[in-house]
Order: C-alpha cells, then structure tokens, then sequence
C-alpha cells in the first residue's frame, strides 16, 4: 500500500515538475521575415501571435483557415492576405495529406 502511494506521488510530482519546465520554456523567436509585421496587425486583433505560429497546416488549409477568419469577421485586404499565406506557408506549413 506504501508503495503505490510513493509511486503515485513519484509520478505526480514528476509531472509537475515536468509541466512547470514546459511552461516555463520562453517561445523561440519567429523566423524573421518582413510578412511577420502583416501577421501581427492583421491576426493579433482576436489571437496571440504564439497561437498563430504554432499552428502547422498545409497550403489548402492555411487558404481554408484566412478564408473562415473573413467570415467570422477579419479584415484582411487582398495584399495582406497574401503576405500572410507567403509567410505561413513558408515556415508554418507542413505537406497537404
């Protein structure tokens, strides 16, 4: 009975330890790129920048997803959406399934 209460408390502690270090763990930089700018003035507004740039999609999905965010009411002009999907594109997406 001893022994599971250590091995519960082992594993729990473990795990606190283990999410304060995760949570503690600064978000690397975002590639630099002169698109970043139009990401943060135009995504920003509803979303912090880390939830923009941890998501990886693929090309028809980064389209697909600017496309949702006009219709929950974005406003995103032409030039910028084309900003945005150049920079998600080129270092947030991952191959079309």
């Amino acid at each position: 009975m001893k022994l599971n209460r250590l091995c519960v408390s082992l594993a729990l502690g473990a795990a606190l330890l283990g999410g304060m270090a995760f949570a503690q763990s600064p978000a690397p930089d975002p590639p630099a790129d002169p698109d970043l700018a139009v990401i943060k003035a135009n995504c920003t507004t509803c979303h912090e920048i880390g939830q923009v740039l941890s998501a990886h999609k693929s090309q028809p999905e980064w389209s697909e997803t600017i496309v949702k965010m006009k219709q929950l009411g974005a406003e995103v002009e032409a030039p910028d959406e084309e900003k945005i999907l150049r920079y998600l594109n080129a270092h947030n997406a991952v191959p079309a399934p």
